[in-house]
């Protein structure tokens, strides 16, 4: 919630408001964010398909770890209240808030994942459709060759594509379990 148009001292003293709320110092609930977390994974993906956004490991995980470290140390460095996640993500990174080697997990996993997300929806000229379609299939090698995978075996092309993605989801979902389910 920012003020972009009306009144701007009306606009701000809400902004003020919002801060306080957001970052006053209140004691976060873990056990229902993570709740709800787990419910979008079961909830939101059919059993033996991949979401890029909802799946364990999907660009949410990293949204959410950017916004839970956000509401956690958002009232001692006013500097990451920032409104886009790379943003954020750096500014967490320059504060020591995330270390460098989980800032370029972090980074690359989401710049990876919204390459994934932006080609899906050129494959399917769909914005909503986030499931990943069969590693076989000629939609999924049409993914690959979309993402710039050079292989002139379609099929190898596709292996190497679904490996990135069971990587690049399986080392985020670890860092987010790793960082919060221990709170």
């Amino acid at each position: 919630m920012r003020w972009f148009a009306g009144d701007e001292t009306l606009g701000r003293r809400v902004q003020v408001q919002r801060d306080k709320f957001t970052y006053g110092g209140q004691r976060w609930d873990w056990e229902n964010a993570l709740h709800l977390r787990q419910r979008q994974m079961k909830e939101l993906v059919k059993p033996g398909l991949v979401n890029v956004k909802y799946s364990a490991g999907g660009i949410i995980d990293i949204e959410y770890t950017v916004q839970y470290l956000q509401l956690l140390n958002g009232l001692e460095h006013p500097e990451i209240r920032v409104p886009t996640t790379l943003e954020a993500l750096e500014h967490l990174r320059r504060m020591q808030i995330v270390r460098e080697p989980d800032y370029r997990l972090l980074h690359s996993s989401y710049l990876f994942l919204r390459k994934v997300i932006d080609a899906l929806r050129i494959v399917r000229g769909n914005a909503s459709d986030l499931v990943l379609p069969g590693e076989a299939t000629d939609e999924f090698k049409s993914l690959a060759r979309r993402l710039g995978y050079p292989e002139t075996d379609r099929a190898k092309a596709a292996a190497h594509l679904a490996d990135d993605i069971r990587d690049f989801m399986g080392r985020t979902h670890d860092y987010f379990k790793a960082r919060f389910h221990t709170q």
